[in-house]
């Protein structure tokens, strides 16, 4: 799979993942890491927590087949607003 594919495929993710609301985010363990098939072929997909400050989170998302894509996966950030306390 190509270069450009993965960067598709990770701004997919990307927007689907920016949908979720923050309580999601709250409740699940990171790093989450998962296989995708994506075009037939088989996608590593890993999101880590890169920032947290009183306002927001902030992700990245990194898509990457193996092999030598590893070390060099295509990745995108995400900030999550957290949600104000009343």
């Amino acid at each position: 799979m190509k270069r450009r594919e993965l960067k598709i495929l990770v701004k997919e993710l990307a927007h689907e993942y920016e949908q979720k609301p923050y309580d999601y985010w709250a409740s699940i363990n990171l790093p989450l890491v998962f296989e995708k098939v994506y075009k037939g072929e088989v996608v590593y997909v890993e999101i880590s927590q890169l920032s947290s400050d009183p306002r927001m989170d902030e992700y990245m998302i990194d898509v990457y087949q193996g092999g030598f894509s590893s070390y060099f996966p295509v990745g995108y950030n995400i900030v999550v607003p957290k949600q104000k306390k009343d």
